[in-house]
């Protein structure tokens, strides 16, 4: 508590960053001490740490006005109902729309980058995404001041799509090869043009059972008897 006290009075900016590297501290005790020096960003990391994740988002749109790292704070849980208050905000508040828009187009950029490597990030709830913005839009909204994240993220829409396209076809030849694969395995066999026993030189016939041994053929009994 000390050292947060410390960086409180003579480093805020190094507050955060110790916050976050360190966990020997009493939560509601350094919380406290933010609080008092009226470090909103610090206040709302502590919250979202004591699981107060609804207050820690509010204070991060309402008070330090910061889309992106409410979107990155979002995005740490994919808790639907936080995306809901975040967008439901930010249509409120017309002026935050590119800024949404332009962070959600980047996580999407990103997700599409680490496609169909194991990952244990949680996946974004449909409401997380720029497309599901786009369509809560309203009608009045003025065209020009969106266009270019607009443009964005309808890039990354057909991006995705190209993507999911390649990666169907790839799945579909590997399928059929193999079954071509498995057919051929099925289908494989031995022609033989030999009628003689290799061994005894009697020929083949009767209840009798063959061995093939290489390029040759015996009877089972006498391969059973060498």
């Amino acid at each position: 508590m000390q050292m947060v006290e410390l960086f409180a009075e003579y480093d805020p900016m190094g507050l955060l960053p110790f916050l976050r590297a360190s966990e020997r501290y009493p939560l509601e005790e350094a919380l406290a001490v933010c609080q008092r020096k009226g470090l909103r960003e610090e206040v709302a990391y502590l919250l979202g740490r004591a699981g107060r994740v609804a207050d820690a988002l509010r204070i991060l749109l309402e008070e330090v006005g910061d889309v992106g790292r409410a979107v990155d704070f979002a995005s740490e849980t994919q808790d639907p109902q936080l995306w809901e208050t975040l967008v439901s905000f930010v249509l409120q508040h017309s002026h935050l729309l590119v800024p949404l828009l332009d962070h959600l187009d980047a996580l999407e950029s990103k997700r599409l980058r680490a496609f169909g490597s194991e990952s244990q990030q949680p996946q974004p709830p449909p409401i997380a995404t720029p497309a599901h913005v786009l369509r809560l839009l309203p009608g009045e909204t003025p065209l020009p001041r969106i266009a270019v994240s607009v443009q964005r993220v309808l890039d990354s829409l057909r991006l995705s799509a190209d993507l999911h396209e390649a990666c169907s076809k790839i799945s579909s030849a590997e399928m059929v090869s193999q079954k071509e694969a498995c057919i051929h395995r099925s289908n494989r066999g031995t022609g033989l043009s030999c009628q003689r026993c290799a061994l005894c030189g009697a020929p083949f016939g009767g209840a009798g059972g063959i061995v093939i041994v290489g390029r040759t053929v015996w009877h089972q009994r006498c391969h059973r008897a060498s």
